[in-house]
């Protein structure tokens, strides 16, 4: 599998080389880079951690958010 990479962000692109980038929307160079295919354990793991993180977000539904905070403050 080809990916390309934003030299900027370093946001990865599967499918075709954009213009921009989708992440930073900046107008940059892309790496293409050749990756392995998948295989079936590491599609396994990646519908697991789909539905784990969908139950995550089903956890929070309906809440505040909460604002962000630096790790020295409290």
């Amino acid at each position: 599998m080809i990916i390309y990479v934003c030299e900027s962000c370093g946001c990865e692109v599967k499918k075709k080389k954009p213009d921009i980038c989708p992440l930073c929307k900046k107008h940059g160079t892309f790496s293409e880079y050749e990756r392995p295919d998948p295989d079936d354990a590491d599609k396994k793991s990646s519908e697991k951690y789909k539905k784990a993180l969908k139950t995550l977000e089903e956890y929070s539904e309906g809440c505040e958010p909460e604002p962000a905070k630096y790790h020295f403050e409290e």
